[in-house]
């Protein structure tokens, strides 16, 4: 049962804000997390990012907190492992530890660990409204039905975007177009042989088709990116390349259907 006061209200459910969510409840708090979609995760788990880069130095895991419980739950299930030492498909003099996990199996522990807690979640939910007073602040929570005020002491902006922040006047900086991050789509593939798509991997089989399909045109980037799914017969290919205005619905609009296109 929702209630209409918190201590904490988390504004977006992707990996920030539901470890925010976690971490606050834990600590005791009356914590709401509202999603616009219907998973927790966001990009993490919803556009199937499947390999978590840096996550350990020479071997070592270098997280801690909620964020290494998560992973050590996700690798004790058997839905992540740990790859270490492992060549970057865009320049192969790079090597990188990586956390390689299944996002589904991210998307249901991340619900656990969360209601697990003093937290409620409310999906299919964006805050529309927002308005600071003297107690805290008191938001307009728009579903798909209805509309409804809460209040809380606290708001946490994990939308990614700023967008609670905007709502309340606070001043931000737009990331220039150049500066963005270049956009890729992912896509899994099933079926597959997980031992021999490794040591392909590891081989550095995959370098040359990178380099003749890039001369060729069919890839945008110098990038394949393979990442195998730890337990399954899939992985996700991260290979699509394409330059977005995030905050330009029509670019942003024309940036998906441009790597879809890929």
């Amino acid at each position: 049962m929702l209630e209409n006061h918190y201590d904490i209200v988390v504004a977006g459910g992707g990996m920030a804000g539901a470890l925010a969510a976690i971490a606050a409840g834990k600590a005791g708090c009356r914590v709401l997390l509202v999603e616009r979609e219907e998973c927790l995760g966001g990009i993490g788990t919803s556009a199937m990012v499947s390999e978590l880069m840096a996550v350990a130095w020479k071997g070592k895991p270098i997280y801690g907190g909620v964020t290494q419980e998560i992973f050590d739950e996700l690798v004790r299930s058997g839905s992540a492992e740990y790859n270490y030492n492992v060549p970057m498909s865009s320049d192969p003099s790079i090597h990188v530890d990586r956390l390689r996990c299944n996002p589904e199996s991210v998307k249901i522990l991340l619900e656990e660990k969360v209601l697990g807690t003093r937290a409620n979640i409310l999906y299919g939910a964006l805050c529309v409204g927002a308005k600071e007073t003297e107690d805290g602040f008191v938001l307009d929570i728009q579903t798909h039905h209805e509309s409804r005020e809460v209040r809380c002491d606290y708001l946490i902006d994990a939308t990614g975007s700023a967008f609670a922040a905007n709502l309340l006047g606070y001043e931000t900086v737009r990331t220039p177009k150049e500066d963005a991050q270049t956009s890729s789509l992912i896509f899994r593939l099933g079926n597959l042989d997980p031992t021999a798509l490794a040591d392909a991997i590891r081989s550095g089989a995959i370098q040359p088709i990178i380099t003749r399909e890039f001369q060729s045109g069919a890839l945008k980037g110098r990038i394949l990116g393979i990442a195998p799914i730890p337990n399954t017969k899939d992985a996700t290919v991260n290979v699509t390349r394409t330059n977005v205005d995030y905050e330009d619905a029509e670019d942003y609009t024309r940036g998906l259907c441009e790597a879809r296109s890929q």
